[in-house]
């Protein structure tokens, strides 16, 4: 999965650069053909956070999350690691399909409630808060997305993975918060954009993030 992965991230290039088109063709022509040839939560980690990513930036991505999804489906139970099981609601929320969204949540409160070990400690504490956030996200329930994710957001490095591949839980919080209904939610969303100034400068996509949240919310 090397090859695609480092796809992945000149895809992320241009998504920051706001060419999503090239993101489209780098997914379409040189991640996919190789997603088909693999199987494994690790096919669905790096096409679902870049299909997530463009839909962040109101990306109309078609039907593609629904390949990444009959891999997803798969892996609701599986409940290795955190970082795997956030990939796989983010395919289930991504291509629609609610109900399996939500039996996937079930299925990890149950397996807290019986798992021991490392990764059972970490999907209690952090991964699940970030599964119901991404669940709740797909319902359009924003405010609970932020509610799930906000308290956690500094412990999401315990799921594993790189900076890079972490942000999209950034990404989600920042969104939820800017869509909302609550006004402590939009201001808290400004905050984290201000934050993420600060971290990243000339920084174009949290740019055009902050223009989205001051158009909606000019209060």
């Amino acid at each position: 999965m090397l090859v695609p992965h480092i796809y992945w991230h000149l895809a992320l290039y241009y998504i920051e650069k706001g060419d999503y088109e090239q993101a489209l063709s780098i997914y379409d022509t040189e991640m996919l053909p190789r997603f088909k040839k693999s199987t494994g939560v690790g096919r669905v980690s790096n096409g679902a956070s870049l299909l997530q990513r463009l839909e962040f930036n109101n990306v109309n991505v078609g039907d593609r999350w629904n390949d990444l999804y009959e891999e997803a489906k798969l892996h609701i139970d599986e409940h290795t690691t955190a970082y795997g099981d956030m990939h796989v609601v983010m395919a289930c929320v991504g291509a629609k399909q609610r109900d399996t969204a939500k039996q996937m949540v079930q299925s990890v409160k149950e397996f807290v409630q019986n798992g021991f070990g490392h990764s059972a400690k970490v999907i209690s504490e952090v991964g699940q808060p970030m599964i119901e956030a991404f669940e709740a996200y797909g319902r359009e329930d924003y405010a609970t997305a932020v509610n799930h994710l906000y308290p956690v957001r500094y412990r999401v490095t315990s799921v594993g993975g790189s900076n890079a591949q972490r942000d999209v839980v950034n990404l989600l919080l920042i969104v939820s918060a800017m869509l909302s209904p609550l006004k402590e939610h939009n201001k808290l969303a400004r905050q984290l954009l201000l934050e993420r100034q600060a971290l990243r400068e000339n920084s174009p996509m949290t740019e055009r993030l902050m223009a989205k949240t001051l158009a909606l919310h000019t209060d």
